[in-house]
């Protein structure tokens, strides 16, 4: 963590970025989605035997899957292209969302309110009876 903040900026300003991260980072929660969709896919019909495939076979596997994650985040930026264009609202971009928001009250009916003297909290409840077929103090069936 030190190095990180000691050394950060600097890194910030001379390294490079690679494109197709940035393309992934702008397109992050539809990608990390198709991620997850791709693993159940996987891991469902290849199984989870990590010594079932050759390393050819992993490497075309996970050139395959990075190719899918790629083609989903430039689609994404695509259609978001697309729909500013056509003054349609697109996803929300970091800490926009957060900024423009204004806080939520009853009277934007976004709040559930209580009707005049209605209780507050809910009615206290009873104690609960024992499962069918259980004695209390006792094992199931005993």
């Amino acid at each position: 963590m030190v190095v990180t903040v000691r050394f950060g900026p600097w890194v910030a300003r001379h390294v490079p970025l690679p494109g197709f991260l940035v393309t992934l980072g702008q397109a992050s929660l539809p990608v990390f989605v198709t991620h997850l969709i791709l693993v159940l896919l996987v891991l469902g019909t290849l199984g989870g035997d990590q010594y079932a495939r050759s390393w050819p076979a992993d490497g075309l596997l996970l050139a395959g899957v990075f190719g899918t994650l790629y083609l989903v985040a430039r689609l994404v930026l695509w259609r978001d292209r697309r729909r500013a264009a056509k003054g349609l609202p697109v996803r929300a971009k970091p800490g926009v969302a957060l900024a423009s928001a204004k806080p939520l009250s009853a009277a934007d009916g976004a709040l559930p309110t209580v009707a005049a003297g209605a209780p507050s909290a809910p009615a206290p409840v009873g104690p609960v009876a024992p499962l069918a077929g259980t004695v209390p103090g006792g094992p199931p069936g005993a």
